[in-house]
């Protein structure tokens, strides 16, 4: 809301967001409520409330100290260490926790693990494979529902564009970057595919680690441990997303708002997700 003063308005999904669709007709709802989301999971799993409660603690509390984690990158150079070691050990410790590990020790039922984790796919990775600390992220995030901007998503960029210019700034659109300008190992601006080059005091990318490092890092840097770590990283598994348009008010023939997953399988590993080649 303050970044674009109040312009973006944002329209919730309804009272339930997400709705799963598992074997044996199992279904859960994920409320905009977190106490209706707990009472829902209960309800499908009776035995479970002790493991359920748990999780809702640990995301809670993971969630809470990465905000403490990004906190401690705000710190200048000289009091990173301290900031570090004040503010972000929990979260580094969540960082390298697998988000199946931190699950199985709360409970041994398979089938709430998959619920649990069933919003997996809004990141990308598996939960053998992913970082609880994105799942307690993601969890937190719709504990109180989904919500989309009202006019569609190029409404968040139209916004912006507004609070730059306001403050003075402009922004250049429809300009391919061909790569990072490095001096003296830090990033000071980016050279376009005509050749033009423009500085800044900060440069952020947002094309995804993998293509900066592998496509706009420029190679005499790539050979950096840092960034030959980030080019063994796996992908993730690949998807198709399909839009449907259609003539009239899809309400009337019972339609929602609400996303619908459906699920064959409660084995959220199946190799069906294998990218490898």
């Amino acid at each position: 809301h303050s970044l674009t003063s109040g312009r973006l308005r944002w329209a919730s999904l309804g009272p339930v967001y997400d709705e799963f669709y598992y074997p044996e007709g199992v279904y859960i709802g994920f409320p905009d409520s977190p106490a209706q989301f707990r009472e829902n999971l209960a309800s499908a799993f009776p035995g479970e409330v002790a493991a359920i409660d748990g999780y809702f603690a640990r995301v809670r509390e993971v969630a809470g100290a990465m905000r403490r984690y990004y906190l401690a990158r705000l710190a200048p150079p000289r009091l990173a260490t301290a900031a570090d070691l004040l503010f972000a050990r929990t979260a580094q410790a969540a960082f390298q926790a697998r988000t199946a590990d931190v699950v199985g020790a709360l409970t041994q039922d398979p089938r709430l693990r998959t619920a649990l984790c069933g919003q997996w796919g809004y990141y990308g990775s598996t939960p053998s494979r992913s970082s609880f600390a994105m799942q307690a992220l993601v969890t937190k995030h719709f504990l109180h529902g989904g919500y989309y901007p009202e006019g569609g998503s190029s409404e968040i960029a139209r916004c912006l564009l507004r609070t730059v210019a306001d403050a003075g700034g402009w922004t250049r659109i429809r300009s391919d970057v061909a790569e990072i300008l490095v001096e003296d190992g830090a990033a000071i601006g980016v050279r376009l595919a005509d050749g033009e080059e423009l500085r800044a005091r900060r440069v952020v990318s947002a094309v995804g680690v993998m293509s900066t490092v592998t496509r706009l890092l420029p190679p005499a840097h790539r050979d950096a441990a840092w960034a030959r770590s980030i080019d063994q990283l796996s992908p993730a598994p690949a998807h198709v997303c399909l839009y449907l348009g259609f003539r009239g008010d899809i309400r009337e023939a019972g339609a929602g708002a609400a996303n619908k997953w459906f699920w064959s399988t409660w084995d959220v590993e199946a190799d069906g997700w294998d990218v490898a080649p």
